[in-house]
């Protein structure tokens, strides 16, 4: 099939129309933390900047698995309770989320505190104490922003699901640390508290705005949490796989390395997601018009759909990859004289993240056309490649070697996923299946 612009054309317009207010606020949410990144870079000393950067891509991770899955989930369960007017679903699973992911954020983060307490007594204070300490300050208001995002997103709130931890909070605390020099010295614990009050704040605006009005319907639904709870496990699994790819290198340079490298490699695996960035932009297009095509039989339009999102994320990420290779030195200088070491690791996870971001499309392809398992049984695959990369290559390679750890892994990713769509919709064999 000849791919021309004029068919290009009209998905680019749909992309605009349909997740403009969305891309702004992502855009923004980015742009904001790379401010913070600067400012706390400048300000934070390098020990205490790294603990920030691991504790918060640590707590990110468990954040999605002490919801259980239910945030990822609310997707699914929230808005289908909307469109089939049943406003006692809707007020059931958030109150079921709520419920699940306080009662386990809050039972991990006091034994994490408590370990790093008691066995820093024993033994003193090292990198691996640290982390299990800040995270476990970070890790209550991390579910809890968690599960805002996608339950806002369910409502259709879209600035309650993007603004308040990716915009406000990051410039609250580039504020915090330009007026008070002790939230320079203890920067994880003010990150902490004002993420926690944050995400109060809206929640009580999301209760306002959204389920107050409804709460009057409520009943009782627990014959329903085994169905939510399965489904959420489900939806757990393929959320914490595709998000630990981008948080596990930092985790591992923090802990069999050092806090100071840590600070470093975080800037670079904050920076190189840039290019990835389109997916959130592309997929939420891209996964619908696949289903509805293999729905209808349409072989053609799947390879079509498949094709034009390649293009799509091509277009997107290619110059930001182009330009990352060609200036890293200068990227990483803008968040201070000592980032620039880490210009050879930005490199190797630009690498990483253009792969991420062309297999976006063909992830939503394996979704929708093929099996949702397929894409699961890979991620994990690879991100155990990953893992054992990273084991053996950051203690002798420092940060190049876990950025290579996480571009051997997308990678074998992508060339797992290209493959299976090769063989299902392109080949003669596919194609005749």
């Amino acid at each position: 099939m000849t791919i021309t612009p004029v068919r290009v054309s009209p998905i680019i317009i749909q992309l605009i129309r349909k997740f403009g207010g969305a891309s702004v606020f992502v855009a923004a949410g980015r742009l904001s933390f790379l401010v913070l990144v600067i400012v706390a870079g400048r300000l934070v000393p390098s020990t205490e900047f790294g603990l920030f950067m691991v504790a918060l891509a640590t707590s990110q991770i468990l954040g999605i698995a002490l919801t259980g899955g239910t945030g990822p989930a609310a997707q699914l369960v929230v808005a289908d309770g909307i469109s089939r007017n049943r406003p006692a679903v809707v007020i059931g699973f958030v109150r079921f989320t709520v419920v699940l992911t306080m009662s386990l954020s809050v039972s991990v983060s006091a034994l994490f505190l408590a370990v790093s307490y008691v066995a820093r007594g024993w033994i003193g204070s090292n990198s691996a104490l640290s982390v299990l300490g800040g995270t476990g300050m970070l890790l209550v208001p991390m579910a809890m922003s968690t599960v805002r995002e996608y339950v806002a997103r369910a409502l259709g709130l879209i600035h309650l699901s993007f603004a308040p931890r990716d915009i406000y909070w990051t410039l609250l605390l580039c504020a915090l640390l330009a007026i008070l020099p002790l939230a320079r010295i203890h920067f994880v614990a003010i990150a902490a508290i004002t993420l926690f009050i944050i995400e109060t704040l809206f929640w009580a605006v999301i209760w306002r705005n959204a389920l107050a009005g409804i709460w009057h319907r409520r009943r009782d639904m627990r014959r329903y949490h085994g169905k939510w709870l399965k489904t959420s496990l489900w939806m757990m699994s393929n959320f914490v796989a595709g998000f630990s790819f981008e948080r596990i290198d930092t985790l591992a340079v923090g802990l069999l390395g050092s806090l100071d490298a840590a600070g470093v490699y975080g800037v670079a695996n904050r920076v190189a997601p840039l290019i990835s960035l389109c997916q959130r932009f592309v997929v939420p297009v891209a996964l619908p018009a696949i289903a509805k095509a293999n729905a209808a039989g349409d072989a053609k339009g799947v390879r079509s759909e498949i094709q034009h999102g390649l293009i799509i994320s091509l277009l997107m990420a290619g110059p930001l990859f182009i330009g990352i290779q060609l200036f890293a030195p200068y990227v990483m200088a803008v968040f201070g004289p000592r980032f620039v070491s880490g210009a050879a690791t930005l490199r190797i996870l630009a690498v990483a993240h253009f792969a991420l971001a062309m297999q976006g499309t063909l992830g939503a392809a394996l979704t929708a056309a093929a099996s949702p398992s397929i894409y699961s049984r890979y991620a994990w695959t690879a991100l155990s490649v990953t893992a054992v990369v990273l084991l053996i290559a950051t203690p002798r390679f420092g940060t190049a070697g876990a950025a290579t750890g996480a571009a051997v892994g997308i990678c074998c990713l992508f060339i797992a996923m290209s493959l299976t769509i090769w063989r299902r919709f392109y080949s003669v064999r596919g194609t005749a299946a």
